[in-house]
């Protein structure tokens, strides 16, 4: 189905029906397989059971889209989108995992400011896929980086090396999975070019779980130019259940003229890691709480070190970051130039079994909590830990407000 219009008939001879802000799925497979490049603003492709990208086919999204941009989709099913303009436009609620399976054969050629693939049971992208996309987003029941390949009746996007250096020429990047992101070795996401700057500019991993198989010696990082820890599954992580061993880092640079960048975002939505001993938020600018979220680094003693120019929170967020071992929160020695701070009225929650502060930890009219539940508590010297007020002018009149945010 090819949505350039109201309603357009697809090469495979189904179609599909697509509201203006909803796409009702009324179809059961739907092939996409086009003789010849098809070029247009916006192309939506959707089945309940199965949609299939065929070898050699070829979608690229040119010119400026009029339509609508976001679409909700309910319930199970497999998805693919392909768009002019960047960014995202695909939002599914309820997911379930009993159907959906998306399949994009070898030599198949996406291209456009924006792709999206999103299945809820089997995501299948081959390692010989052409994916050109400012922003690219994939999702499915599980993301497993694996160099072995599937089990026959496994669901979920296998990533290996080959498939990671295509997904990760885009410049943002999603990865969604509607059970966890997985780790069954070391692996980088998250190249440097020649000059040193990252290729990824935007990477948000949405799930309520990222987990290592592996063990000691794994060594998973996640690297861009800002990364965004969410979870808008609808589904929230259960207690850690692997044994740890591996290392998990989260590590954002700075890029000359992206003031965004050098950020870790955590929320909204609860995520934990588990399987990971130890567990790094390293930024080069900040660590930033948004919306109402919990970030729990788990596994067993799990030590979680944040080294940050500062730790903050947005407007009116509710933000708790806790580990099940100690927390370490340390000043980076050559944190980028950080904005005045100018979230409102926030709530942060630091919590581990020990929590050390060595760094700056700064809110304006919120909440601070330092929470150590068997160990020491420890303020060092030289950090600081403020939740200052905040002053606004009337006619020469200071206005201070202070206060926090309930959740």
């Amino acid at each position: 189905m090819v949505l350039g219009a109201e309603r357009v008939q697809s090469g495979g001879g189904r179609t599909i029906a697509v509201g203006t802000t909803d796409v009702r799925i009324d179809t059961r497979e739907t092939d996409a397989e086009a003789a010849d490049l098809l070029r247009l603003p916006e192309f939506i492709a959707a089945a309940t059971n199965t949609l299939e990208m065929w070898a050699d086919s070829r979608l690229r999204s040119t010119g400026n889209g009029t339509g609508a941009s976001n679409y909700t989709v309910t319930g199970a099913g497999a998805l693919l989108r392909v768009a002019s303009a960047e960014g995202f436009g695909i939002t599914r609620n309820g997911a379930d995992s009993a159907s959906g399976t998306l399949d994009v054969a070898a030599n198949a050629q996406l291209g456009g400011g924006a792709v999206e693939l999103d299945a809820t049971k089997d995501t299948k992208v081959s390692t010989e896929a052409k994916l050109a996309a400012t922003s690219l987003s994939i999702a499915s029941s599980a993301v497993r980086f694996d160099e072995t390949p599937p089990e026959p009746t496994a669901s979920g996007l296998t990533v290996n090396s080959d498939l990671l250096k295509r997904i990760e020429t885009a410049r943002e990047l999603r990865l969604r999975s509607y059970g966890s992101i997985d780790f069954a070795g070391s692996y980088t996401v998250g190249q440097l070019a020649e000059n040193g700057e990252p290729l990824v500019r935007k990477l948000t991993l949405d799930t309520k779980a990222i987990r290592g198989l592996a063990g000691a010696g794994e060594e998973a990082k996640i690297r861009a130019a800002s990364v965004t820890l969410t979870n808008t599954t609808g589904v929230d992580p259960v207690a850690a259940e692997l044994s740890g061993g591996g290392s998990l880092t989260f590590e954002t640079l700075a890029v000359a003229g992206d003031t965004g960048s050098g950020r870790i975002t955590i929320g909204p939505g609860k995520i934990a890691t588990d399987g990971f001993d130890a567990v790094d938020l390293d930024a080069a600018r900040e660590v930033v709480g948004a919306g109402i979220g919990t970030f729990t680094a788990g596994g067993g003693g799990t030590q979680l070190d944040i080294t940050a120019g500062r730790v903050t929170a947005a407007t009116r967020a509710v933000t708790t970051i806790q580990s099940d071992g100690a927390v370490k929160i340390a000043a980076k020695p050559d944190a980028a130039a950080l904005a005045p701070v100018d979230g409102l009225g926030a709530t942060l929650t630091i919590k581990g079994t020990a929590v050390e502060q060595a760094g700056v930890v700064d809110l304006t009219a919120g909440s601070v909590a330092l929470q150590a539940t068997t160990g020491d508590l420890v303020l060092a010297a030289g950090s600081l830990t403020r939740a200052g007020a905040y002053e606004k002018s009337f006619d020469g009149d200071g206005l201070f407000q202070c206060g926090r945010r309930e959740p």
